[in-house]
Parts: C-alpha cells; structure tokens; sequence
C-alpha cells in the first residue's frame, strides 16, 4: 500500500524518529575553508541499531499516534491515508 499522508500544515512525508543510533559514514574529501573551519565530505553512510522513538510530520514535526510499524498502519488506515 502507498502512503498518502495529508498533514493539517501541508506535509506529506512521514518521519521515522530513531533514538540510540549507531551511524558511522565513510570521509572521502577534506578541506580548510577560507574562515577557517573544516569541512568534510561523506561518502557512504551506514546505521544500526536505534530504537523507535515516534513518527511524525516532516514540515511540522506533529506527533503520530503509532508506536510500533503495525500501529502507524492502523493510524493511516483509519485516517483514510492509504491507497493501493
């Protein structure tokens, strides 16, 4: 099923907020700018572990009532935001 959320702000994509994530990424470019500071660039990035902390709005950041993949179904189930 696609998702096809509508928040009350506009936003259509759905976040999902991880806490304790392990993300390690690759540095393939260094460089010293003219103010002095560094900047990196990244090359390939990886996460594990993490655990579920909530999902929301990306625009807004407005909270949705789901705490588990199997609840954010039935929300936008019951939120007429699903289609085939």
């Amino acid at each position: 099923m696609k998702i096809n959320f509508k928040c009350k702000c506009g936003g259509s994509v759905i976040e999902e907020v991880l806490d304790e994530v392990l993300q390690y990424s690759t540095v393939s470019n260094v460089e010293k700018l003219d103010n002095g500071m560094v900047a990196l660039d990244y090359g390939e990035t990886n996460t594990e572990d993490g655990d579920l902390s909530r999902y929301q709005c990306q625009e807004c950041g407005m909270f949705i009532q789901a705490h588990s993949p199997e609840e954010l179904y039935e929300w936008l189930e019951c939120n007429d935001m699903l289609k085939e």
